[in-house]
């Protein structure tokens, strides 16, 4: 499980480097830049994942203190994987579906200032925490529920491989969007 977790923190801190390299020095005007209306802007997709990833802090929490007990549907066998790779599959960067974010996922409308990426990458910070602290544990016996439904459970790790997916596949998002045309020179 250690490996398992170590790839992970890998690929999150792979993450943070490459929004640092691409993003960490554009100006307020380029973060908020939205290529169209219902676009999102390269700030947008750094507030969903902080979003989307705090959203799972709470049962990772609950996971790491003893106060969870695995869910109801986390008992069928086979279930929680099924749904692990479903969510692996649907939010890989090689996906070209597109998805609408539930209301509590969806990024702040408002404008940002250059501080969002800075606060990515702490957010960053505090999930390659969680994982390390998730060391002790067997994060593939461990079930979690989804921020998303009660339905849907799936094991700790793959929690964070979804996690990690999710945030790839909104980095090249982000990055496309510096690359449309349109998009500010400062």
């Amino acid at each position: 499980m250690s490996d398992e977790l170590s790839e992970l923190i890998a690929e999150t801190k792979a993450v943070s480097a490459k929004v640092e390299q691409a993003f960490g020095a554009l100006s307020a005007r380029q973060l908020n830049w939205k290529p169209s209306e219902k676009a999102w802007s390269v700030a947008q997709c750094l507030d969903h994942l902080i979003r989307t990833n705090r959203l799972e802090f709470p049962a990772v929490e609950n996971a790491l203190r003893g106060d969870y007990k695995n869910p109801f549907w986390s008992r069928i066998p086979f279930l929680p994987d099924v749904c692990g790779r479903i969510g692996i599959y649907l939010f890989r960067p090689q996906n070209p579906r597109k998805f609408k974010a539930p209301k509590s996922f969806q990024p702040s409308n408002s404008d940002f200032d250059e501080k969002i990426t800075a606060d990515f990458l702490a957010h960053q910070q505090d999930l390659i925490e969680k994982m390390e602290q998730c060391r002790s544990l067997d994060t593939r016996k461990t079930k979690i529920v989804s921020p998303v439904s009660d339905l849907i459970t799936y094991s700790l790790a793959d929690a964070f491989r979804i996690l990690v997916v999710h945030e790839q596949r909104h980095f090249e998002q982000a990055e496309r969007v510096t690359q449309s045309q349109g998009f500010p020179t400062n």
